[in-house]
């Protein structure tokens, strides 16, 4: 049987859909690690769909509705119920409506990114994208509630929900993966020791350190569109 060549991309999207599905059911289970590392089997998914795509010549805009949809599912979703399920629970009527915000900002990142899609290669995103939101909240947790059990003010972890759903849907740029094919060979040098370095740090400290790294991103959005504001 020959295998057509969108196909490939198209399964891997899907890997991504079911992948932040069963990370929703180690949650209902209190798995909470295993459910978080679902979710960044899903992140994986959804770097190597884009890859796939771009190799094979089979962007489509199937494929990009079909990303679309399960970016919601594995990191709108899934995350949001983690953190209902660990801590916003406690809050009674306002978790479920603060968990949900994440979702629904979540939402409104993906079909503001989908109108305004022209092309598939972009030097920045208009908001922290939804995958980046995703494991900006999950390594909060991981940090300070799965990991270490902080005796965090309950309303620590609400103001960062809500601050990570509004930067979703903000107008802050942040820039995307730089194209490693477009790059100089002094440049390329430099990304690879820098990942390498980055990836020695994050299992020395046994992945504690992905969330310095992603309010790093947070904060350079934040800082360039204060930077732009005195200028003016």
């Amino acid at each position: 049987m020959i295998i057509k060549k969108n196909y490939i991309p198209n399964f891997i999207t899907s890997l991504n859909m079911l992948s932040g599905f069963t990370s929703i059911i180690l949650t209902t289970s209190h798995q909470y690690q295993l459910a978080i590392m679902f979710i960044l089997i899903a992140a994986i998914c959804d770097t190597l769909d884009g890859i796939f795509a771009r190799l094979l010549k089979t962007s489509s805009n199937f494929g990009v509705q079909l990303d679309s949809l399960s970016d919601l599912v594995s990191f709108g979703v899934a995350p949001a119920y983690l953190v209902y399920f660990i801590k916003l629970n406690e809050f009674g009527i306002i978790g479920i409506i603060i968990s949900g915000f994440f979702m629904l900002m979540g939402g409104f990142r993906l079909a503001r990114f989908n109108s305004q899609l022209v092309g598939f290669d972009k030097d920045y995103f208009v908001g922290v994208p939804i995958p980046s939101g995703a494991i900006l909240l999950l390594s909060y947790l991981y940090n300070f509630y799965i990991k270490e059990n902080y005796n965090f003010d309950n309303n620590i972890t609400l103001a960062y929900t809500v601050l990570i759903s509004l930067m979703m849907v903000s107008k802050l740029r942040y820039p995307t993966l730089p194209k490693f094919n477009k790059l100089t060979k002094r440049q390329k040098i430099f990304y690879s020791i820098l990942s390498l370095l980055l990836l020695f740090i994050i299992i020395i400290t046994n992945g504690k350190f992905v969330f310095y790294i992603f309010v790093s991103y947070l904060l350079y959005g934040i800082i360039f569109y204060l930077k732009g504001k005195i200028h003016v």
